[in-house]
């Protein structure tokens, strides 16, 4: 009997050391994502000043409509905290295929020309070669895989009319949905050579007008529930927008 205690007592001693080399290993593995994550961000961020700050202001958008769809029953279970950490994390990812297009186009001071635009919609296929290289290289992981869905999805519509795929309804796996959504918004509430930044209302209106053909309308409506209490347009200025997310608390002026 005594010697079956001491098994015990060392079976459980073994499990322990596995489980704080496994805490480790995640560790490990998050502060390498996150690595990789800025150093790609940078990498986009160089070419194009506009296209760095509207990653980082995506990225807070994608963490309020996932933290709101995860207190859904229908995403419970897929959007667990690691879940949702992998896809923030991953979000700014999105536009990293923006690296291969030419500069000419990429920070052109005005509107594309259709030809332009076909060159500049090659994005998304140069993010999936360097994403699927990654992954045909070390495996896929959790976060490689959010990676490759935003990626994929963020031009997916829902009436499958988006590009490169034209995938239709919940083909679009959700973290593109997710991603197609906030990419959006943000640049409609963005100032550009070419156009004025809308308002909040203007962009909400233009996302409700959207629901059922280019968004999911349970996408939508999660977003704009989780943006209540959180009003960009109380900041003061573009710059305030590009800095991030202006929140005021409930029932504040």
């Amino acid at each position: 009997m005594i010697g079956t205690r001491d098994e015990i007592g060392f079976v459980s001693a073994e499990i322990n050391h596995l489980l704080d080399e496994l805490d480790r290993a995640h560790a490990t593995t998050t502060r390498t994502n996150d690595a990789i994550m800025k150093a790609l961000i940078g990498l986009a961020g160089a070419r194009d000043n506009e296209t760095g700050d509207h990653l980082q202001r995506a990225q807070r958008y994608v963490g309020i409509l996932c933290s709101q769809l995860a207190g859904q029953p229908e995403y419970a279970e897929t959007l667990t905290l690691s879940a949702i950490a992998d896809i923030v994390s991953a979000a700014p990812l999105h536009d990293i295929g923006k690296v291969a297009v030419p500069d000419a186009i990429l920070r052109k001071p005005g509107r594309l020309t259709r030809e332009e635009y076909e060159v500049m919609k090659t994005h998304v296929s140069h993010g999936l070669a360097v994403i699927d290289k990654v992954i045909a290289d070390v495996g896929v992981t959790p976060y490689l895989a959010a990676a490759r869905d935003v990626i994929a999805g963020h031009h997916e519509h829902w009436n499958g009319a988006g590009y490169p795929f034209g995938l239709k309804g919940e083909e679009i796996p959700l973290t593109g949905r997710v991603m197609a959504l906030t990419d959006v918004y943000d640049a409609l509430r963005s100032e550009r050579i070419y156009k004025a930044a809308m308002t909040h209302e203007e962009a909400r209106q233009i996302l409700i007008d959207g629901a059922g053909t280019q968004f999911d309308p349970l996408v939508v409506a999660a977003f704009l529930n989780g943006l209540t209490g959180v009003f960009p347009d109380r900041c003061s200025g573009n710059a305030e927008h590009s800095r991030g997310l202006c929140l005021i608390a409930a029932g504040g002026s």
